[in-house]
C-alpha cells in the first residue's frame, strides 16, 4: 500500500506493509494530546518549514516522528508514577524501540532531525560512513544546526572543540544533535561524555549494516545494544532502505532483543527509470551509457581497484579530467575534497563503491546511476539506484551493465577503423591496444 501526502492513513493501514514471518506489531496513534499524530504533524510541520523549507511532511514520516514523541512522553509519564507499564505495549514491546524501513529518499532524516530540535536532551545519530557523516554535518550546518561530531583522526583540540560543543561552552547553545559512526562510541572518554549529557533519542541510520556487516568485518555494530543500554535513552529507532525480513530479525534481535515495531513502506521508487544494458563489453557499454547522457553522473564499482580503473578508462577515453574516484581506501584529507568537488559540481563523474552513495545527498539530481556489476541482491540495487535520486523535476535514469558473454581481446583495428566506438571518442585508446568493443 501506497501513501501519499494528504491521504487518510491509520496504524491499521500500516500493518498490511509487515511481513507475516515477523512479530513485530505497530505502534498505534498516540493518546496524548501534546505527542499525538494531529499536534504532531501541525507543530513539526511547521518546524520542517521554518528549519529546512519543507512545506510538508509524508504521512510516514508523521508517523515515526510521533512515535518517537509519543515515546518519549510515555517515559516522563512513567517516572512520574514511578512504574513503567505506559512504556510497553501489550506485546511486551518498548514503545520506543522501532524499526523504520523506508525507501532511499524519502525523508528518513527529518524522522530525528525535527524531533531532536525540540527535545531537551540531545539526539545521537549513528552513521556507518565517513562520507555520510560529512555529509550530513555540511547539510545539517546550510540549515544553521551545529551538531557534533566524533569520528577518528581527530586531534586533540578538535575533539576539545566537540566537548564544548556538546554541552554549550563553546558559547552557542548546546548541540542537540550528536553524529557518531559505532566504533568512535567504544572510546570510553567519548561514551562517558554523551551520558554525562544525557541522550533523549538514539537513531541507527542505515541499519542493515547492523546485520550486514556486524557479523563481519565491522563488530562494533554487535556492541550497539551496550551503547543503548548504557546511554538508555527513551527512544531508539534504527532506519534502513534495503532491510529483507532476514535482515529485519537480525535488526531487532541485535539492537532490541527481538522485539521492536516496525514501519515500513514501499521500497520502489517510481521517479527512477531503470534499465539493463546488456553487452558483450561492460567497458564499451559503460562509455556509451556515461557519453550519451544529461550530467552529473555516479558509476558504481564493486571495488577500490575498479573505481580506479574506471575512473582512468573514462577520463583516457573521453579526454574529460572533471572524473573522479572514491572509495574507503583514501586518506581523510582525499576524501573530503573529492566530496566537496562532486557536490559543488555540475558536469562530474564519480566513480565511486558503496563507500560514498549510502545515504549522500545532492541538491543536484544526478541523472544516471549506472553499475559495472550488477548486485547479487535486489535490495543493493535498489539502494544504489536511489541513492541520490532526489525530486528535482527531472527523471533520474539507473543503468545495470551485463555481460552476456566473450572474452575482451587486444584491439588490432587501425585508427579511426569506425567500427569501434572508442575510434568515434576524442582519445583514440582503441588504435593503442588498450581496449576492444568490437567483440
Amino acid at each position: 500500500m501506497d501513501f501519499f501526502p494528504g491521504q487518510n492513513f491509520s496504524a491499521e493501514d500500516y500493518c498490511e506493509w509487515a511481513p507475516d514471518d515477523i512479530a513485530c506489531p505497530l505502534l498505534s496513534d498516540s493518546g496524548s494530546p501534546e505527542y499525538g499524530e494531529t499536534r504532531t504533524s501541525d507543530r513539526i510541520s511547521a518546524l520542517a518549514e521554518s528549519a529546512f523549507g519543507i512545506p510538508y511532511l509524508f504521512p510516514w514520516q508523521r508517523l515515526v516522528i510521533a512515535n518517537i514523541l509519543d515515546a518519549i512522553e510515555a517515559v516522563r509519564a512513567a517516572e512520574n508514577k514511578d512504574s513503567d507499564d505506559e512504556c510497553y505495549d501489550e506485546d511486551g514491546a518498548h514503545r520506543g524501540r522501532q524499526i523504520i524501513l523506508l525507501p532511499t529518499g524519502a525523508g528518513k532524516s527529518l524522522c530525528f532531525q525535527l524531533p531532536a530540535l525540540v527535545l531537551d536532551k540531545p539526539t545521537l545519530v549513528i552513521y556507518p560512513l565517513l562520507a555520510l557523516m560529512g555529509d550530513q554535518l555540511r547539510r545539517m550546518e546550510e540549515n544553521g544546526i551545529r551538531p557534533v561530531l566524533f569520528r577518528g583522526n581527530q586531534n586533540t583540540e578538535e575533539r576539545e572543540n566537540q566537548y564544548r560543543r556538546l554541552d554549550g561552552r563553546d558559547g552557542q547553545p548546546p548541540a542537540n544533535l550528536i553524529i557518531a559512526n559505532p566504533e568512535i562510541l567504544s572510546v570510553e572518554k567519548i561514551l562517558k561524555k554523551i551520558a554525562e549529557r544525557g541522550v533523549g533519542h538514539i537513531a541507527v541510520d542505515e541499519a542493515h549494516c547492523v546485520s550486514e556487516w556486524g557479523d563481519s568485518f565491522r563488530p562494533a555494530y554487535l556492541d550497539l545494544k551496550k551503547i543503548i543500554e548504557k546511554l538508555n535513552p527513551p527512544a531508539v529507532t534504527a532506519f534502513t532502505a534495503t532491510a529483507s525480513p532476514p535482515v529485519l530479525e537480525r535488526i531487532a534481535e541485535i539492537l532490541f532483543d527481538g522485539r521492536a515495531h516496525i514501519v515500513r513502506g514501499d521500497s520502489d521508487r517510481p521517479n527512477i527509470q531503470y534499465s539493463v544494458i546488456h553487452c558483450f563489453n561492460k567497458p564499451a557499454a559503460l562509455i556509451r551509457a556515461v557519453a550519451g547522457n544529461q550530467r552529473p553522473l555516479v558509476v558504481f564499482c564493486s571495488t577500490r581497484g575498479q573505481t580506479e580503473r574506471t575512473a582512468l578508462l573514462l577520463r583516457e577515453t573521453l579526454n574529460d579530467t572533471d572524473i573522479r574516484f572514491y572509495h574507503a581506501g583514501l586518506e581523510k584529507e582525499e576524501k573530503q575534497k573529492i566530496e566537496s568537488w562532486f557536490h559543488g559540481h555540475e558536469r562530474g563523474i564519480l566513480c565511486t563503491t558503496c563507500a560514498w552513495g549510502m545515504g549522500v545527498d545532492k541538491k543536484m539530481s544526478a541523472r544516471l546511476f549506472t553499475g559495472i556489476y550488477l548486485p547479487h541482491r535486489k535490495p543493493i540495487f535498489r539502494k544504489q539506484a536511489g541513492a541520490d535520486a532526489t525530486e528535482t523535476g527531472q527523471k533520474p535514469f539507473c543503468s545495470g551493465v551485463k555481460k552476456t558473454g566473450g572474452e575482451s581481446k587486444p584491439c588490432l583495428k587501425e585508427r579511426n577503423c569506425g567500427q569501434c566506438l572508442l575510434c568515434a571518442m576524442p582519445n583514440q585508446a582503441c588504435a593503442e591496444g588498450k581496449y576492444c568493443l568490437t567483440q
